[in-house]
């Protein structure tokens, strides 16, 4: 959240300043959001291809993420993988 405002907030004032948008907070929360997301993706993508399938927690837990093959993840993989975690948080988590 912290480099998201970093790199959000000045462009959002020059945009603000230089009369494009009347209003730049609608800009700083999409951006926000898309960087948000992009984190989100990249850290599962890297823990889920890099490190065995284990990410911090996972590590902490003793268990792993494969494919059905027994292989370590690919990124498409990784990243359908969370598609689906968002999918099923939008219908309130069930799934």
């Amino acid at each position: 959240i912290v480099l998201a405002v970093a790199i959000t907030l000045p462009v959002a004032l020059a945009i603000e300043k230089a009369g494009w948008l009347p209003n730049a907070e609608r800009l700083i929360h999409l951006l926000e959001l898309v960087i948000e997301a992009g984190v989100y993706f990249a850290y599962f993508a890297w823990f889920d291809t890099r490190h065995h399938g284990q990410t911090p927690g996972r590590q902490l837990v003793g268990i792993s993420l494969h494919s059905c093959d027994g292989d370590t993840v690919t990124v498409t993989q990784s990243l359908v993988r969370q598609l689906g975690k968002f999918a099923s948080a939008l219908i309130l988590g069930v799934g």
